[in-house]
C-alpha cells in the first residue's frame, strides 16, 4: 500500500502547475494546502 500512495503522490504533484509557470503570471495570488494521504 506505500507504493501505491507513493505513486499516486506523484501523480498527483505532476497534474499541479510549476512554480515556473505560476511565476509567469504576473498578478495571479494563489494560496493553498495539500497533503498526500497516510491510507486509503
Amino acid at each position: 500500500m506505500s507504493a501505491e500512495l507513493d505513486i499516486v503522490k506523484e501523480l498527483q504533484q505532476m497534474i499541479l502547475p510549476k512554480r515556473q509557470e505560476l511565476d509567469q503570471i504576473a498578478e495571479l495570488d494563489i494560496a493553498c494546502f495539500m497533503e498526500a494521504v497516510d491510507e486509503v
